[in-house]
């Protein structure tokens, strides 16, 4: 009843967009409550411009999900935001309209309940090692910054956030996939080769983008 319950909250409420909690589920049975740092319930304009920093994702804080399966919104603002999709974003393809979609919005409410679940599989595709993911990341900033840009949103550090936090998921991608050492550590020399990435993790943060990046050069 996921869908139906949303949907009567978007018309009761007249809002843009409706989002609620998720569930990470494992094939053994264990579970992860996933939860945005917002309190349940209506938020309009002025509120939207309060929680907007949390919906970039980030490293050194908790953010909103970028995910589209935990969300419903109005056609027409999905419509006029579809011009920053890019089919060559093969992964965090869900924040590449999420993002430009959130702001656009004016009003929007949110549900703590979990109401979506989702079941995380080893056999999974999204569990095979691709290179051009890289290459994707760097899309989808840019895509996300150009809309940044155009809707006229100040935010501080924004894309540097985005470079930070892109970074670390690739270090994490690499670092857990079944690539032996040696392409493990030219994959992630691939990410330092690009300033931005470099740039954009600062040398008093102890991530691991810092520590990786010591090692590999």
């Amino acid at each position: 009843d996921m869908f139906s319950q949303m949907y009567k909250i978007a018309i009761h409420e007249h809002v843009d967009m409706v989002m609620c909690n998720h569930v990470y589920e494992k094939e053994d049975g264990s579970k992860i409550l996933h939860k945005n740092p917002l309190e349940e319930g209506k938020y309009n304009k002025e509120k939207l411009g309060e929680i907007m920093p949390l919906i970039f994702p980030s490293i050194s804080k908790n953010y909103i999900s970028p995910g589209r399966c935990n969300k419903i919104i109005k056609k027409n603002i999905i419509e006029e935001n579809l011009k920053y999709l890019d089919i060559r974003i093969t992964s965090g393809e869900d924040a590449n309209i999420i993002l430009p979609c959130m702001m656009s919005i004016e009003s929007m409410y949110y549900i703590a309940q979990p109401l979506y679940h989702y079941i995380s599989r080893e056999t999974s595709i999204s569990n095979v090692f691709k290179e051009e993911i890289l290459d994707t990341y760097s899309i989808l900033i840019g895509n996300i910054s150009k809309a940044i840009c155009e809707k006229g949103i100040v935010i501080s550090d924004a894309c540097k956030n985005l470079y930070n936090f892109y970074g670390y998921l690739w270090i994490l991608y690499v670092t857990n996939s079944s690539l032996t050492f040696s392409m493990k550590i030219k994959q992630i020399r691939r990410m330092i080769n690009n300033r931005k990435y470099v740039e954009a993790t600062s040398y008093r943060e102890k991530n691991i983008n810092y520590l990786v990046y010591k090692c590999a050069v």
